[in-house]
């Protein structure tokens, strides 16, 4: 998978973990995946389903079609919320825009709570391919 993200992600720790967050969904590595997630956490995917605690997470990320490339745009944190904007292509030859949304659990911990996830996807919340 080729990764195109942006140079500033190491000036904020914050802005380390998505980076390394998104990277590691889009590569269906659930053990780097994991870690940052709350074991409450929810994910609600605009126009789909709300994803509840680690276990669906998981299945959900499993779940991506192949990746050919990740191109990160953006990413913006500010106390306890963050956003980040990219463009996924599947080995299929499909693009795709997304733009997530986290809430962390705190303005200082690195483990997220919430995620909303806007994009280009089938209205059962799996990725398009």
């Amino acid at each position: 998978m080729k990764i195109i993200s942006p140079n500033d992600c190491g000036n904020a720790p914050k802005k380390k973990v998505l980076n390394e967050l998104i990277i590691a969904m889009a590569g269906r590595n659930i053990e780097e995946v994991m870690p940052v997630l709350a074991e409450d956490v929810s994910w609600q995917v605009a126009g789909g389903r709300l994803l509840a605690g680690k276990e669906e997470t998981a299945e959900f990320v499993s779940a991506f079609p192949a990746i050919a490339e990740l191109e990160i745009l953006t990413i913006i944190t500010h106390g306890k919320t963050a956003a980040a904007n990219g463009r996924i292509l599947t080995e299929k030859g499909v693009l795709h825009e997304f733009c997530h949304v986290f809430l962390f659990v705190s303005a200082g911990k690195h483990t997220i709570r919430e995620i909303t996830t806007y994009g280009s996807f089938r209205q059962d919340g799996n990725p398009a391919s």
